[in-house]
Parts: C-alpha cells; sequence; structure tokens
C-alpha cells in the first residue's frame, strides 16, 4: 500500500472563539498524522482569529467575509490538499480514531466515495446520547436517497476525487447543503458507515452550523428532495411515493420535538395520505396531546435508553 494519504480537516468557524480550540486540538491529537488542517473564518466578529492563530503552523487560517456555511467549506476544500477530506464542525469535537477508521474503508476500494461515523450528542445541559438513536428503527430520512438520518457533518469523510466529480455544495442552500452533497456522492459511489460514534456534536441552540430557521429549512430540504428526484428519476421513481412519505414523517418529527404540533399534524397527515403506518399514526396520535405531555415522554424514554446504555457500558467493562 502506498505511504500514509494525506487528509485534509475542513473546519468552518463564524463567532466560535469560545470552541474553536477544543475542534482544532482534537483533530491535532488524532493518532493519524498526515494531516492538513484548513479552518475558514466566514467573517467573525469576536475572537475566533485569534484563537485560532496560535496553532499556526499546523492549521492554515483562511479569511473570507461571511457567506455561509456551504461556501466556508468550499473554500476550505479549493484550500486543502489531501487526498480525503473529512468535515468538522467549530463547535464539536473528534474522539480519537476518527480519522483512521473513517479513511479505511476508501483505501483500497476506489467505490467508496465517502464514510460517515457515529456521533455521541451533548445537550447544553450536559446529558448525552448518540444520535438519532431514538428515531434509528422509524425511518426518518428517504433511505433510498440517502441510507441515514443521523449523519453530522463532522462524521463524514470524502474522497477528493468524489468531489471533484459531483461538484461543490451549493451555496444557494442556507440548509441541508451537506445532505444535498451526500446525495449526490451516494448517486455515484458507495458510502460506508462506521457504525461507532467517532466524534461528539454539541447541541448548541444558535450556533453557527446548527441555527433553525424553520421555514427556510424546511423550503431547502423539499428543494434538495426534488432536485434529486428531477435529476435522477430512473433511479428514485420506482420509489417516489415512499421518499415523500418518509420525507414528510421527517418533518413531522421535527416539529413534534421542537413542540409546533400544528406543523408537526400538517406533515404526519401528509405522510399518512401517501403510506399509512404505525409510526406516522402513533406520532400523529401523540401531536394531539399538550407539548408538555409529550416532551415528559420523550425525557423518559431518553432517560431510560441512557440508563440502558450506562448498564451496557457497565457490563462491557466488567468483562475480562
Amino acid at each position: 500500500m502506498e505511504h500514509t494519504p494525506l487528509v485534509s480537516v475542513v473546519i468552518p468557524v463564524y463567532n466560535c472563539g469560545r470552541t474553536i480550540a477544543r475542534a482544532i486540538e482534537s483533530a491535532l491529537h488524532q493518532q493519524y498524522q498526515a494531516l492538513d488542517v484548513v479552518v475558514v473564518d466566514d467573517g467573525s466578529t469576536d475572537g475566533t482569529r485569534e484563537a485560532v492563530a496560535r496553532f499556526a503552523p499546523q492549521v492554515r487560517l483562511v479569511a473570507q467575509p461571511n457567506r455561509g456555511a456551504a461556501a466556508a467549506r468550499n473554500r476550505g476544500i479549493s484550500e486543502s490538499r489531501g487526498r480525503f477530506v473529512a468535515f468538522l464542525d467549530a463547535d464539536d469535537e473528534w474522539l480519537p480514531g476518527r480519522i483512521e477508521k473513517g479513511v479505511a474503508p476508501m483505501l483500497d476500494d476506489p467505490p467508496v466515495g465517502a464514510t460517515f461515523c457515529r456521533l455521541h450528542r451533548v445537550y447544553p445541559d450536559g446529558d448525552r446520547d448518540i444520535y438519532g438513536e431514538a428515531y434509528k428503527k422509524c425511518r426518518t430520512f428517504p433511505e433510498y436517497l440517502w441510507p441515514s438520518s443521523y449523519v453530522q457533518t463532522s462524521g463524514a469523510t470524502c474522497r477528493r476525487s468524489a468531489l471533484e466529480r459531483v461538484g461543490p455544495l451549493d451555496e444557494s442552500l442556507q440548509s441541508h447543503d451537506e445532505l444535498d452533497l451526500w446525495i449526490r456522492i451516494g448517486e455515484s459511489f458507495r458510502i460506508v458507515e462506521i457504525a461507532e460514534p467517532l466524534a461528539m456534536f454539541h447541541d448548541t441552540p444558535g450556533s453557527y452550523s446548527k441555527r433553525w430557521d424553520g421555514a427556510r429549512s424546511e423550503d431547502d430540504y423539499y428543494r434538495v428532495i426534488d432536485r434529486a428526484l428531477t435529476r435522477c428519476p430512473d433511479r428514485y421513481a420506482p420509489h417516489r411515493g415512499v421518499i415523500m412519505a418518509d420525507a414528510h414523517l421527517h418533518w413531522g418529527i421535527l416539529y413534534l420535538v421542537r413542540g409546533n404540533h400544528r406543523r408537526a399534524r400538517l406533515f404526519l397527515r401528509r405522510s399518512l395520505a401517501i403510506k399509512p403506518t404505525v409510526t406516522a399514526a402513533a406520532l400523529l396520535a401523540g401531536a394531539c396531546l399538550p407539548h408538555r405531555a409529550v416532551k415528559a415522554v420523550l425525557q423518559a424514554v431518553k432517560q431510560m435508553r441512557n440508563r440502558a446504555a450506562e448498564r451496557g457500558r457497565a457490563a462491557e467493562g466488567a468483562r475480562p
């Protein structure tokens, strides 16, 4: 096998002076040492640049006027030099092994264009779970477009040739630009999931990569779906009904979790009208309850899962 290939780490940042050092350190502390770390400052007005500057020359800082996350990632990709590109958000962090395990499936298998690992989701109160685990059994993203509802950017690694083939992130999308990229890569390459959590996704409301404008996000999401259906009709046409039913289910769950039961009911009814499922029906019934009751149930389920996970880790540690 050839010498250890260079992996570029692209970190877009906007006003994350308090967390960017943590993200950079988690990349530099990887056992995999052939790294090219590029931080793109997207017009920050806080102490972000000063926080990044102390890592020079190990980290290259590129500055640009504020143009959004997609533009910052595109700039990072164009400035990078690695055979592979791994993404990391400025308020997230990687765990040991993230790089080598993310790259391994692509080293000897050219049809693999990208990989993604699972992530621990860390809430503002310090609680955590594995991102997307709660909805793993009820499909919450159209599986014929993209095989996972729980991928996050900080878990993704791409082959540079795949990025060059499918083109840059769509800068006209304020949200779901990464999702659009994953779908396009998946249309030309295999994508491999790494089931192990190798990153920490910090659920920080209002952060650069996690702001949520419901109406705009909803519009962007369906633009991504519609464009895929138009772009590859032969690929998706046999599954169009399932794709749209799952898309509506996805939004029904999002709005239910966020407490907007009126919008949740709208999307869940749309999903049921296309493809009646027990999941959508049960969620619709839940959306008719007061948000406080739903929130209490979700919290109880979360706590039970956390306790079960802790028991599992304890049992694992007790094995000889």
